[in-house]
């Protein structure tokens, strides 16, 4: 279905039961739909976000060639950086826009430099 606006979900209404089989049918329908959102009352510390986002400024700001040894294509998952690439916003959208991102994902095991598993 087309969208006006990214869509937000409110993470609080995952917590309770009477409100969670709809906030989960929700996210379901958005995740397939449009494949990206925005989500409100995660209960992160609002400094631990500010310092993420800080860091992540300052990894994407790396030279480009620090960051490809660690790119997506070099590891045994789907985790790590991907250069900029021109894909399509949306079937609708003639225009292309620039993306960028670092794949990240919490509790995923990986291997260690020392060849052993870790998990995130």
């Amino acid at each position: 279905m087309p969208f006006k606006e990214i869509p937000i979900l409110d993470m609080s209404l995952a917590k309770d039961e009477s409100t969670k089989p709809a906030f989960l049918e929700e996210l379901r329908d958005v995740l397939l739909n449009v494949g990206f959102l925005y989500i409100k009352n995660t209960g992160i510390d609002q400094d631990l976000f500010d310092k993420v986002c800080e860091e992540g400024i300052r990894f994407f700001d790396l030279p480009e060639d620090e960051k490809l040894r660690i790119e997506m294509k070099n590891a045994q998952s789907f985790l790590g950086y991907s250069k900029v690439l021109r894909q399509p916003l949306g079937q609708t959208l003639v225009r292309q826009k620039l993306t960028r991102h670092f794949s990240w994902e919490w509790k995923s095991p990986l291997l260690t430099p020392t060849g052993g598993n870790s998990s995130i």
